[in-house]
């Protein structure tokens, strides 16, 4: 439908309206509103990528009304969306005549994907998407971080980068639109509506997600055998109707044949082709009488030969050129409509009608009687008597009952034709009685009536077969349009079934992400500390350790703590099967510095020596303990920009070989206890061991007193095991 769209001339009425839905969409927006009536005064069809690039409200809608597949919507903005794809078009055969197009063989774009969406593109690795709006892409990967969404994006969200390589053919208009774009730098290559590209790989653990597309034209033949099917005679609102109809939207189709109704250029041949379709599509909904206005119009509009009007090509089985059979169904059904409101000159005048049509046997028998039965219910007997005769002429040639039938039938007909030339009879025949059997016109007339009574027979029969057969033929054309057109409301269905259960899902997920989210703050709450010391408990190791051999999660990171109450705020991050080259021979452990509200005032690069303890959870109290001084050069030390700096520590802590030894003092009842501690006063690395063995239940302040005696004691220890010198 999008290619008959692109193909089809519009006149300045689709301007009008494109406007109108403009003004109806942002009607709360004065800003847009004014920027709408601005467009309007200087819209060119020219400018029409220019006006998509200037990140205006019509790229937006248009792209916006596009992904919703309303085609009576989208059909509003049909000007722009042909000006847009037509300037593509010619942008394209001039790049491609100066070799421009062949150098653009990779293009990139970046955009937030819901994790639902991700999930669609990884299990149809391989198959096909085409693309329901216009497509911008850039040549230059470094832009698609602005598109692809900054660190805070929105749960339940990835950033994704698409990478799109084109190996064929694309039939689809796309060019390079940096010369005329609003936005130069970006080097933004355009894609029209309905571009093909074949997903072939998904990297779905990268930041940004990588999707990885190849340009794709399998389809493209397939479309193009469609469009020439349905434009033979070129692209009208009849073609759009058309499809419509085969899609099973009938009503969608109609209202595309009214449109074109209401053009004053129509030959009168299109007219009637117009109305015949719209007469079809409520007869068969069963709006007769609409139905038999419009029928009327189309017979109006229709001449012996048909020859023109046979030329407006349809590929809708309802009308095909030369199918004169079609007619006599039309004409027998609009005889029954007229017939049923009483207008029973002009039923028999379209009875008359199908029979000047070309159909088959049964076609025709089923015409006679209906005209014959009416002219019987008029006492019009020999009217009745010639159609009725016909009818059976017809039942004769198709052999529908047996041959003694048949001369029976034919033997009354005839005594009918006799009887009735000479006398009056009551309608109701079963009224007919005897007077006596001596009596010869008695006799006669009782023969007659028995041979009636054999006929009647007969045509009940008849009657019965063919309202047997006429029911079933419009139960299977009832039916057929009804199939169609709730297979799709059955597979939309079933989309907006799962559509439900997975947003249920989603909203699922997130809500245990916020429960996630609510524990693990709470815990940070309980842990957290303003003394530059933190003990953080490693609960359920082993699952852990298992999700980081497996790489389901590589790290974990401690609860936040403070050097102070309003100093440097700073958490560890723990690689339990090790990080770079440590990777599954050390676990690596890390310090990391965070973002907080009085950086402002804190001095930086950090240069304070961090100290790390492993807790040996035995008597023995064989720590490991490891420290290390920053490196105010680099980056993990510098005020941090974002909500944490690269994390930097000592990547070989301990040895993976000694953590996995049963029994090992380090993990006890599956938790483990690491300590970091900042030294601000430069504690000698002797003192540490002293220091890390000291009771962690002790208050800090008494902590700190006891490691400042000990330091004095060494220290006068050291003083007086030097040697004195005496004076000779």
């Amino acid at each position: 439908m999008m290619g008959i769209l692109l193909r089809m001339s519009h006149d300045p009425k689709g301007q009008a309206e494109m406007w109108t839905s403009c003004h109806k969409i942002y009607k709360k927006n004065s800003a847009q509103l004014e920027h709408i009536d601005k467009l309007r005064k200087t819209y060119k069809a020219c400018e029409a990528i220019k006006h998509y690039t200037e990140n205006s409200f019509l790229s937006r809608t248009v792209n916006k009304v596009c992904r919703t597949e309303d085609f009576q919507h989208i059909f509003k903005f049909r000007v722009y969306i042909t000006d847009l794809h037509r300037q593509l078009d010619v942008f394209g055969r001039q790049q491609e005549q100066n070799g421009i197009k062949s150098e653009i063989t990779k293009v990139y774009c970046g955009k937030p994907l819901s994790d639902s969406v991700l999930q669609q593109l990884i299990d149809n690795k391989g198959g096909l998407i085409s693309m329901n709006g216009f497509l911008s892409t850039t040549l230059d990967s470094d832009m698609v971080g602005l598109y692809a969404g900054d660190e805070q994006i929105a749960e339940g969200y990835r950033r994704a980068k698409f990478q799109l390589q084109i190996s064929k053919k694309i039939r689809q208009p796309y060019a390079y639109v940096g010369n005329c774009s609003a936005k130069k730098n970006e080097l933004e290559v355009l894609f029209s509506i309905g571009t093909i590209w074949r997903i072939e790989s998904v990297k779905y653990d990268e930041d940004p997600c990588t999707i990885e597309l190849t340009s794709c034209d399998e389809l493209d033949s397939q479309l193009m055998e469609l469009l020439k099917k349905y434009t033979g005679d070129g692209c009208t609102l009849l073609s759009l109707g058309d499809i419509l109809l085969e899609l099973g939207e009938d009503l969608e189709a109609e209202c595309f044949y009214q449109k074109m109704l209401e053009e004053s250029t129509l030959s009168n041949q299109l007219r009637g082709a117009l109305h015949y379709r719209i007469g079809m599509i409520r007869f068969n909904r069963k709006d007769y009488s609409i139905a038999l206005d419009n029928l009327k119009k189309f017979e109006s509009f229709f001449e012996s030969s048909n020859n023109e009007l046979n030329k407006v090509g349809s590929p809708h089985p309802l009308y095909m050129s030369g199918n004169r059979s079609l007619f006599v169904t039309i004409y027998n059904n609009m005889s029954i409509v007229l017939e049923n409101d009483g207008k029973f000159d002009d039923a028999i005048k379209y009875y008359k009608r199908a029979l000047e049509e070309k159909g088959s046997s049964s076609e025709l028998a089923t015409v006679h009687n209906n005209l014959g039965l009416l002219y019987f219910h008029l006492s019009v007997y020999n009217e009745a008597q010639t159609h009725l005769a016909k009818a059976v002429e017809q039942i004769n040639e198709d052999h529908y009952l047996t041959e003694q039938h048949q001369h029976a039938i034919m033997k009354v007909v005839r005594q009918m034709l006799l009887q009735l030339s000479h006398r009056q009879i009551d309608n109701d025949l079963s009224r007919i009685t005897t007077a006596g059997t001596s009596n010869p016109g008695t006799a006669q007339l009782q023969e007659l009536y028995e041979m009636l009574n054999i006929l009647s027979g007969g045509i009940e029969t008849l009657n019965n077969d063919q309202q047997r057969l006429s029911n079933e033929s419009l139960r299977i054309q009832v039916t057929i349009p009804t199939l169609t057109e709730e297979i799709p409301k059955l597979k939309l269905s079933i989309e907006e079934s799962n559509a439900f259960l997975e947003g249920v899902k989603h909203n699922q997920d997130i809500l245990n992400q916020d429960l996630a989210s609510v524990h693990e703050k709470i815990d940070n709450l309980r842990y957290v500390s303003y003394d530059g010391i933190l003990v953080w408990k490693i609960t359920n190791f082993q699952e852990k350790m298992i999700d980081a051999q497996s790489e389901r999660q590589t790290s974990i990171y401690s609860p936040p703590f403070y050097s102070s109450p309003i100093g440097y705020k700073m958490r560890a991050r723990l690689y339990l099967n090790g990080d770079g080259n440590a990777r599954r021979t050390h676990m690596s452990l890390f310090f990391v510095l965070m973002r907080s509200v009085n950086d402002p005032i804190l001095k930086f690069p950090f240069n304070y020596k961090v100290t790390f303890c492993l807790y040996d959870q035995t008597p023995a109290q064989r720590h490991i303990i490891d420290s290390f001084r920053p490196d105010i050069r680099s980056s993990s030390f510098q005020r941090p920009r974002s909500d944490m700096n690269i994390a930097s520590g000592i990547p070989k802590f301990f040895p993976l070989e000694m953590i996995h030894q049963e029994g090992n003092p380090y993990v006890r009842d599956d938790t483990m206890f690491i300590k970091v501690m900042l030294d601000f006063g430069d504690m000698p690395k002797t003192l540490l061991p002293y220091a890390l063995s000291l009771n962690p239940g002790l208050p800090t302040h008494v902590q700190q007193a006891m490691i400042k005696q000990e330091a004095e004691r060494r220290s006068q220890q050291q003083s007086g095991e030097q040697p004195q010198i005496t004076s000779k």
